[in-house]
């Protein structure tokens, strides 16, 4: 039994000496690479994410001030013109109105966005 006796307490000392940290070392610093190339890929869909919001906003923008721009021009070219007519004031009230309310749209009612939870793979 002696022999049994030294041979369990010679691995009791083993596993005491064993040190946890540098053990998993190797593993942390892939685990540190891992969790930095997850941070980047979420930056990464972050930033494509907000330039998108940021176009479909300006391009919105855009199409509201162009419409701004040629209702301008025609309201322009009837008074140089004087030959407006009821029924041309009545399309630019509604025209103008419409604009109006796209206008105030933008800047009341919230963006809709279909934004989906970040699923990582292991």
């Amino acid at each position: 039994l002696e022999p049994l006796i030294d041979n369990i307490n010679q691995l009791a000392d083993r596993l005491q000496q064993v040190n946890v940290d540098s053990l998993l070392q190797p593993i942390r610093i892939q685990l540190d690479q891992w969790k930095q190339e997850a941070f980047q890929s979420i930056e990464h869909i972050y930033e494509q994410k907000s330039n998108e919001l940021n176009e479909l906003i300006s391009k919105k923008l855009n199409q509201l001030r162009q419409e701004t721009e040629q209702i301008q021009t025609k309201i322009a070219q009837v008074i140089r013109n004087h030959d407006s007519t009821n029924e041309q004031i009545d399309i630019f009230v509604k025209t103008i109105q419409n604009l109006e309310r796209e206008t105030t749209d933008i800047n009341i009612k919230p963006i809709n966005t279909n934004i989906q939870p970040f699923i990582l793979s292991n």
